[in-house]
């Protein structure tokens, strides 16, 4: 099973720490897990939309969108292989994202 809600909240975590945002007032934090859900969101979306049908991408956005990840697990239930490509997929895009976080912490937008 991939756990979204675990995943975001590592990579929030590991933002934090490898980036120094944790000195950050509270509010900031928030808004930095946000984002965080909101890139993960966008890839999942992303990658499944050629993959599934119609549909179940509604269903899978929805679900998303109440942060209901169990659901958005059970609708790829019997896509093992697309979810190990998607969980890679998350992880690379990550590493992406924290990068821009990095050249907007150095230019002073953080």
């Amino acid at each position: 099973m991939l756990d979204f809600a675990k995943k975001i909240s590592e990579y929030s975590e590991e933002m934090f720490a490898d980036l120094g945002l944790a000195v950050l007032p509270e509010e900031k934090k928030a808004d930095m897990y946000a984002r965080v859900q909101e890139h993960i969101h966008q890839v999942i979306l992303e990658s499944l939309a050629g993959a599934v049908d119609g549909v179940k991408l509604r269903k899978i956005k929805e679900a998303l969108e109440e942060e209901n990840y169990i659901a958005v697990d059970k609708l790829l239930k019997h896509r093992q292989e697309l979810k190990t490509s998607l969980e890679d997929k998350i992880d690379s895009e990550f590493k992406k994202f924290k990068a821009l976080v990095l050249n907007e912490q150095s230019e002073g937008k953080i």
